[in-house]
């Protein structure tokens, strides 16, 4: 005779449990295999019971094949075709549920025993098998293993804690490879390691690819030392995509999965962030979402950076009002052990200061334009002129104008400096003014009309004084660095 509990009485056969190693993906034909029901907690529930039984009659110092076999049959799948029912399968059905592919549970935690038992670190095994895309890994069902104790009446938790004590006193011979200096070690695992330094939060879909990390299974040693330099040489990153309410989605929900997942260890590794600003927040009325603090405060921050992604239409001299007030609004957010350290804000094409075109006028527009904490690069300063509003008029006259004397400026030696380069500058440019005029005139004789006389100016720049001015005036800003 079947029993089955209330809640399948009306509702489909079990679902039989999946191989992990298998990544058969899931057809509209067999819609059962991405189904978990109470039937299948209950399957599960006695493939763990008969795993800690296995698990806890193992004596870690003489493990043999026999222990390892125990360990493999424990989790067998139970006839298909038998039902049964165990008290407090509904709230083992409630505490497993949430985790990609349930059935996988009890595989996942005997292939990271196994691994742990033979003194190699465990190291997720991310397979697509379901349509719901990633199967659960070991550290998904590590975070629930407390409650999965609680309602089997099992001690999976502990036992494998009290394994990972075991290995960390271990002592073994060290690995022959960790006999290298450690700048040629380092060298390797920059080959080995993702060239990309960002770990990416990305939500469990069928076209996420994870790096391939197969040097951590070596050994622990190993994976110990390639764990510190990767998560201290990589960043965090979070995109911000918000919504019309300013609040976070997919960044705040891809962190909100994987934060259970990382451990304590991990945590006190990750020093730097960044966050990724998309260029449709210009739209936003609203601050951004003030949970994003909840992200600053996880980490031990020492370094935040902050990009903006914004499109072509925002390039050049053009600043949204709406974009800089979002923008210091998530500034502020910055915890404060951050503050001591590398801070970079960054906005692409966004300002862009050139001397072509530029006058003191337009200097002190953009100065005044730009946010309060910023970095300002300055390059080719030489270039700006040792007088105040200097200028030349270039005439048809000039070239007969050589008996008209100037009064002579008495300037210091940093000045007669910058001036000549100054001249230097400005009769190149007379130059290349006078060939593009010779070039115009031969083109419009050889087409038979008269040119108009063209006058060639200079174009517009900017002065020393001006310069000064805007950098060391009364108003202004303070907080920014000049280089």
């Amino acid at each position: 005779m079947n029993i089955h509990t209330i809640h399948d009485l009306s509702t489909r056969s079990p679902t039989p449990p999946c191989n992990s190693l298998q990544t058969s993906r899931v057809t509209d034909a067999e819609p059962r295999f991405a189904r978990f029901s109470v039937t299948d907690a209950v399957h599960l529930k006695l493939k763990l019971q008969a795993l800690d039984r296995a698990v806890s009659s193992m004596d870690p110092e003489k493990r043999d094949q026999a222990d390892m076999a125990s360990v493999t049959s424990a989790c067998q799948t139970r006839p298909f075709e038998e039902a049964v029912y165990v008290a407090g399968s509904e709230e083992f059905y409630l505490v497993v549920k949430g985790l990609p592919r349930p059935h996988l549970v009890a595989d996942v935690y005997a292939e990271a025993y196994k691994n742990v038992l033979q003194g190699r670190p465990y190291v997720n095994n991310y397979n697509l098998s379901g349509c719901r895309g990633i199967d659960c890994v070991f550290s998904d069902v590590r975070t629930v293993l407390g409650d999965v104790d609680r309602v089997c009446a099992t001690n999976l938790q502990g036992a494998f804690a009290k394994l990972e004590e075991r290995g960390r006193s271990h002592t073994i011979q060290p690995f022959p490879f960790l006999r290298l200096p450690a700048e040629l070690r380092l060298h390797v695992y920059s080959f080995l390691l993702p060239p990309e330094r960002r770990i990416v939060l990305r939500p469990r879909s069928q076209d996420v690819k994870r790096p391939r990390l197969n040097i951590m299974r070596a050994s622990r040693q190993l994976h110990d030392e390639v764990t510190k330099y990767f998560y201290k040489n990589w960043r965090l990153y979070v995109r911000v995509d918000s919504s019309p309410l300013g609040q976070l989605r997919q960044g705040e929900v891809c962190y909100q999965g994987v934060r259970p997942t990382i451990n304590s260890a991990t945590l006190e590794l990750l020093k730097e962030l960044e966050i990724r600003v998309y260029d449709h927040l210009v739209y936003l009325t609203g601050p951004p979402s003030s949970r994003i603090s909840y992200i600053f405060g996880t980490f031990k921050l020492e370094r935040v950076r902050i990009t903006f992604e914004l499109s072509k239409t925002f390039g050049g001299h053009i600043k949204d009002p709406k974009m800089e007030l979002f923008c210091r609004r998530l500034i502020d957010q910055i915890p404060a052990s951050a503050d001591d350290c590398q801070f970079l804000s960054h906005i692409s094409q966004n300002y862009l200061i050139t001397r072509h075109g530029m006058d003191d006028k337009r200097l002190e527009q953009v100065f005044s334009s730009l946010p309060y904490r910023c970095v300002v690069l300055i390059e080719d300063i030489d270039c700006a002129g040792a007088q105040v509003s200097r200028g030349v008029q270039i005439s048809s006259k000039a070239e007969s104008s050589d008996n008209h004397e100037e009064d002579s400026i008495e300037v210091t030696t940093v000045n007669d400096l910058i001036g000549q380069h100054f001249d230097e500058y400005e009769q190149r440019q007379r130059q290349r003014h006078n060939m593009l005029l010779k070039l115009l005139t031969n083109i419009a004789q050889q087409q038979s009309w008269a040119p108009k006389p063209v006058i060639p100016t200079l174009p517009k720049k900017v002065t020393f004084s001006g310069l000064l001015n805007v950098i060391d005036r009364a108003t202004a800003a303070e907080g920014r660095l000049l280089v």
